[in-house]
């Protein structure tokens, strides 16, 4: 289970001046039935915030309506805060972290470029309450409380006159390394964000952007047993524009930082590696060829590290890249091996 992963997640169906939808809450219900699913994302359920929305029966105003922007944005700083306070005794732990964001509902461009979901007191000739998914994973990026920030938002992009407004949070954070960003919408600028028009016997009414990007997630698998953003952004791509009569172009993209792996499945076979060192190092890491931390620790001539690896190929080598030491390259191929650093040369 991933401890230092969190989750806010948001499905909006009522309006007060909107017509109501029919799948956000179904998409929001599903998305987080696979961040907690041991083969998907294995996220605490206590590190998940379901944003309450207004239901069915509920009798709603401009007032009443419920989520609000304020609220889903206070739900991402107690999330901040409580990854923030872990790090005082843990800041290795930060390399480990993870923010997913789950936003359905109306939505629209702001400022034409942007990504904004409609708050269920927006209304087109007055007060447009929503939050802009871009701007908000701008915030992250430049803030950096967690290593890496996955924002998926399934609604329209249709252009409504608003002013692109940021997140109201303070930039507290001053990350070591760049975080990793990601950004899934459901359609381009521009293009409404499709649902069926009626449900599959004994199915709830879902998105098709939510449909494809959880079957993605879940089934999308490269070679080595891995889900990656440009493999998911292909996947969802593909299903959406073919169920939608290609009336719907939907995107999975890293915006900035390094390669993100979604998910990964639990190799089938590892193999036993000894890494040997000729000399005490500080703060050495081993990195597989998607830039994903494995391990960080001091190194010491006098005690090989022993871990368990997939075949692959892998980097040893000091965290900051600047350092004097070298980074080495070094691989598995479907047996023990022993690796020697500085060198890189192994031994089975």
């Amino acid at each position: 289970m991933h401890e230092h992963h969190y989750a806010v997640v948001s499905g909006i169906n009522r309006y007060v001046s909107l017509d109501d939808l029919h799948g956000p809450v179904n998409d929001a219900e599903a998305f987080h039935r696979w961040l907690v699913d041991p083969h998907g994302g294995d996220v605490p359920e206590e590190n998940i915030i379901r944003v309450p929305a207004s239901g069915d029966t509920d009798v709603i105003d401009a007032v009443s309506a419920q989520p609000t922007a304020d609220r889903i944005f206070r739900d991402f700083v107690e999330l901040n805060n409580r990854l923030s306070a872990k790090l005082e005794s843990s800041p290795e732990s930060w390399e480990r972290s993870r923010l997913y964001g789950y936003l359905a509902g109306h939505g629209t461009a702001p400022g034409g470029t942007g990504c904004a979901v409609l708050m269920p007191s927006a209304d087109e000739g007055g007060l447009v309450n929503h939050v802009e998914v871009q701007l908000l994973a701008d915030w992250y990026g430049r803030s950096g409380p967690f290593k890496e920030v996955l924002f998926f938002v399934d609604c329209c992009r249709e252009e409504l006159h608003l002013l692109p407004c940021g997140p109201p949070m303070v930039q507290a954070w001053r990350p070591n390394d760049l975080p990793s960003v990601v950004l899934g919408l459901a359609a381009e600028r521009g293009q409404q964000a499709l649902e069926p028009a009626a449900a599959a016997d004994g199915e709830p009414l879902r998105g098709y952007f939510t449909t494809a990007l959880l079957d993605g997630m879940r089934a999308g698998v490269d070679t080595a047993g891995r889900v990656t953003v440009p493999g998911l952004d292909d996947h969802v791509r593909r299903l959406v524009f073919r169920h939608t009569d290609r009336r719907q172009l939907a995107s999975v993209r890293l915006q900035q930082g390094m390669p993100v792996i979604v998910r990964r499945e639990d190799p089938t076979e590892t193999y036993r590696v000894r890494v040997h060192f000729t000399h005490d190092v500080k703060d050495l890491v081993i990195r597989d060829d998607y830039e994903d931390l494995l391990v960080r620790a001091d190194a010491r001539s006098d005690t090989p590290w022993e871990l368990s690896l997939p075949s692959g190929t892998y980097w040893v080598g000091p965290r900051d890249y600047e350092a004097e030491d070298p980074y080495c390259e070094f691989s598995v191929k479907g047996r023990d091996t022993d690796v020697h650093y500085p060198t890189g040369t192994t031994a089975d």
